[in-house]
């Protein structure tokens, strides 16, 4: 079981988020645009919740929408989280 003395603190991040009101019915739900400043690291994330119906269609709507913004998707499957717990720690040696 982790401890509370096994974790390491790596410093705080900086971040700004946004509502997104974009009414193109490919993202016609709740988006949310988030930016992480860490140095070396440019992270920058769009985000939604949506409800379990026809999950795969939308998906593929929204990589859509936005390819069309030239906007493109980060083939790395790496969550946002998990690369700036690395790119924070490698800092920190």
């Amino acid at each position: 079981m982790l401890k509370p003395e096994d974790l390491k603190v790596f410093g705080e991040i900086k971040a700004q988020s946004w509502k997104w009101e974009e009414k193109d019915p490919a993202v016609n739900d709740n988006v949310t645009g988030e930016q992480w400043d860490i140095p070396g690291l440019p992270l920058f994330e769009f985000s939604r919740k949506v409800k379990n119906k026809k999950l795969k269609e939308k998906a593929d709507k929204f990589q859509a929408f936005f390819a069309g913004k030239e906007i493109h998707i980060d083939p790395d499957p790496t969550s946002k989280t998990l690369k700036a717990l690395n790119a924070l720690k490698q800092s920190a040696k």
